[in-house]
């Protein structure tokens, strides 16, 4: 086999791999991201360990997931690296109940 059809052959492998791998994550059950004023990015972003920046959770949510935004003042820019995939599967940012973000 020719060195281009061994490069050829791995590389249709890794794009293989990696969209299996990408549809795999956006199959997962929803969890919810929490983020704090208190929090630290290097969480796991639980309740009881809530992320840091709103940013930090953006880029850590899939379709279906809910950031919860803790009270506080965030003031960061934010832009999500993906978006949901439909309607029933959306990427839900909304402030923790009762509290004021």
């Amino acid at each position: 086999m020719s060195l281009m059809k061994v490069i050829a052959t791995y590389a249709m492998l890794y794009m293989c791999v990696f969209a299996q791998a990408k549809e795999v994550k956006s199959l997962q059950s929803p969890r919810q991201w929490h983020v704090s004023i208190s929090g630290n990015d290097s969480a796991d972003g639980s309740a009881t360990a809530p992320l840091r920046h709103i940013q930090t959770a953006a880029e850590r949510a899939y379709p279906g997931d809910v950031v919860i935004v803790h009270e506080g003042v965030y003031r960061e820019r934010v832009a999500p690296p993906r978006g949901g995939e439909s309607k029933e599967r959306p990427i839900t940012y909304q402030g923790a109940e009762g509290e004021k973000a």
